[in-house]
């Protein structure tokens, strides 16, 4: 392992009336790689994770939650990133006007980032851009039917029993919750990856996410 811990660089593009809980869960497990806290020092990475949105306004989320981004997406385009989180809830409707300029940003960097993250109908959101083409994905169960009947013409493999999937650079989370248990998943991931002793991955991995009580 390098002195120098990977910095993993994750761009969340928020829309309105996402659900918190879909990024906001994710969000505190890859923080949790903070070198600042006990158990994650020594990690061979940090994680940072940057919110941008259309504009500089705070975006409204489903409950009322308002959320004042890092950064545009404009901004976000001309910068490098590890990886993409998005998330779902309400606001996650492809035809909803509000995510075009959402669209138009993941059709630009996805093919340039190494992962991409999706929570509940996030996958929805993504489909609709065709880059789940080909691709095996699953997304919030209570959505399903009409996920399936919106994106027959995407060419997307949907999974309906799981609780995350993984195809390729895609990781894709069920509801909620479930992409708390997929992010838990991801740093399990990139452990295993960039430390070459595999039983001190582990031991790393059971150590940060016993802090947060997920396995």
């Amino acid at each position: 392992m390098s002195s120098q811990p990977r910095i993993i660089r994750v761009v969340l593009p928020l829309f309105p009336y996402s659900q918190p809980l879909d990024w906001c869960g994710p969000h505190a497990v890859f923080s949790s790689t903070d070198p600042s806290r006990p158990a994650s020092r020594n990690l061979p990475f940090n994680m940072i994770v940057k919110i941008a949105s259309e504009t500089m306004d705070p975006v409204m989320n489903a409950g009322g939650l308002r959320v004042v981004p890092d950064m545009t997406l404009e901004e976000a385009e001309s910068e490098t990133w590890d990886a993409i989180l998005l998330p779902g809830g309400g606001g996650a409707r492809p035809w909803l006007k509000e995510n075009d300029r959402v669209q138009e940003f993941l059709k630009n960097k996805v093919p340039e980032v190494e992962y991409v993250w999706t929570v509940c109908t996030g996958s929805w959101l993504l489909a609709s851009t065709g880059l789940l083409r080909g691709l095996k994905a699953t997304t919030n169960k209570a959505a399903y039917n009409e996920v399936i009947e919106t994106t027959q013409d995407q060419g997307v493999t949907w999974v309906p029993e799981a609780r995350w999937v993984v195809d390729g650079k895609i990781w894709s989370s069920s509801g909620v919750t479930a992409g708390i248990d997929m992010a838990a998943a991801i740093i399990r991931h990139l452990l295993s990856k960039y430390e070459n002793d595999q039983s001190k991955a582990k031991q790393m991995g059971d150590q940060i996410l016993a802090v947060l009580e997920v396995k």
